[in-house]
């Protein structure tokens, strides 16, 4: 139903249609973003975290950066 339409009338097909294709367009944008997270993976930074002996990937650098401006 639309949110301004009274409950007493019928589910319309192409309001369910509506329904399911904007929660299909929340899964495709959540889906990219995730293979885009996955990306920073590949991008190897210039420093290497204390301890280690390689470098450091974009991903773990903005998991670091994320923690930091949480605090």
């Amino acid at each position: 139903m639309l949110i301004n339409e009274p409950a007493a009338y019928p589910l319309r097909q192409w309001d369910v249609g509506r329904k399911y294709n904007h929660m299909k367009n929340d899964f495709e944008r959540i889906f990219e973003f995730t293979i885009e997270l996955d990306r920073l993976k590949a991008i190897l930074r210039k420093t290497k975290p204390s301890g280690l002996d390689r470098y450091e990937n974009t991903a773990e650098h903005s998991w670091q950066v994320s923690n930091g401006a949480s605090d």
